[in-house]
């Protein structure tokens, strides 16, 4: 109620006090305990219907504010656009497995929906499991796969690997993350060709995997930009071929 007092009028503090003693149960006070245990939950129940339309009143205002921002004070495309990409940047270094920023940006309001859906680069962030409507807004963009290989295990088998791999073909980057031992098939992923590839992460919350389970020849050979590789918590090979060219490791 202080802070009432601090932003409402006069007025408006004398309305909203009647308010209150009207809906409040005079008799929960004075009456036996079975019922006055009933004239509290009733009277709880009141106010919590009050309390949904004033919400109700602060989302509708919300709404408009949302409204008005997007036909006259809205920033300029390309800021927005731009602020929008390091968003979504983040969720991919992040190794979110969805595009949540993206997703919750196009969300806001219908000027940046119109902005983040027509923004290729807002959902280049690829993982299996995503539905088909929103890796398409990628269009013709590379694509940044994140892939824990535990998640897709669950609802596919190694007959799906091929589909997946033909996907790499698009691939910007790679980041793979285990958290449990290593299964046949788990670094499958990493036997098809990405000629677009520039960076891969393979990281695992285990101490240590023998580098023997690695591929001997990743992506087939065929990584010819790949130039940034990060490995956490392996132990490989100097020999192996991912590791020549590279300007970062």
């Amino acid at each position: 109620m202080e802070y009432a007092k601090k932003t409402l009028s006069t007025k408006s503090l004398h309305l909203l006090n009647e308010l209150i003693d009207s809906v409040r149960d005079k008799d929960t006070m004075i009456s036996g305990s079975s019922s006055q245990l009933k004239g509290i939950w009733e009277e709880e129940a009141r106010f919590g219907t009050i309390a949904d339309v004033m919400h109700a009143e602060a989302a509708r205002l919300r709404t408009k504010v949302n409204q008005l921002v997007s036909t006259s004070v809205a920033l300029p495309t390309e800021i927005l656009a731009y602020i929008f990409e390091l968003g979504a940047r983040e969720d991919i270094e992040h190794r979110l497995h969805v595009p949540a920023f993206s997703r919750t940006v196009s969300h806001v309001c219908r000027y940046w929906r119109k902005i983040s859906i027509g923004f290729p680069a807002l959902w280049t962030l690829f993982h299996p499991l995503l539905p088909p409507e929103v890796t398409s807004r990628a269009k013709g963009s590379l694509l940044d796969f994140v892939i824990l290989p535990r998640y897709i295990w669950v609802t596919h088998g190694p007959s799906d690997l091929p589909a997946f791999g033909e996907q790499l073909v698009r691939a910007r980057s790679l980041r793979l993350t285990f958290s449990k031992a290593l299964y046949a098939g788990d670094l499958e992923l990493m036997s098809f060709p990405a000629p677009h590839l520039t960076s891969l992460l393979i990281d695992s919350t285990m101490d240590w995997i023998d580098y023997n389970n690695l591929p001997e020849r990743p992506f087939s050979g065929h990584h010819p930009r790949l130039t940034e590789v990060s490995i956490r918590n392996f132990s490989m090979g100097w020999s192996i071929p991912i590791l020549s060219n590279l300007l970062t490791l």
